[in-house]
């Protein structure tokens, strides 16, 4: 799992923990996912090599399956659909807070130089 996920997810003030056993498969998606895990949610990463192989996938979901991190958390459970760049990353949190804090961490633009 690339390395900038999980540093913008602790800039956050989250705590992530990498699943190194658990892969994840969101069908249609056609790249493994990696699991990680942020409190008691879980958060399946799927990068890309590309922008364009992430929006043509991205193209496949079903977009009634998934919500926006901006929106409010319905009834029913819906998992949370975040993109950015080349990642697709689908939350499973009931947690409003989470889900805005995970979201922004993901989509705040390009990743930035590592500080000395």
């Amino acid at each position: 799992m690339p390395c900038a996920l999980v540093e913008r997810l602790e800039r956050a003030g989250l705590v992530p923990r990498v699943d190194s056993v658990a892969r994840v498969a969101e069908p249609p998606l056609s790249v493994p996912g990696t699991l990680v895990r942020v409190g008691n949610a879980e958060l399946a990463a799927y990068l890309y090599p590309t922008i364009a192989a992430r929006e043509a996938d991205a193209a496949k979901l079903d977009p009634t399956k998934y919500i926006s991190y901006a929106a409010p958390v319905p009834i029913q459970p819906t998992p949370t659909l975040i993109q950015s760049a080349n990642l697709i990353a689908i939350f499973q949190s009931r947690n409003d807070h989470q889900r805005e804090r995970v979201g922004d961490a993901i989509t705040a633009g390009p990743p930035q130089p590592a500080r000395p």
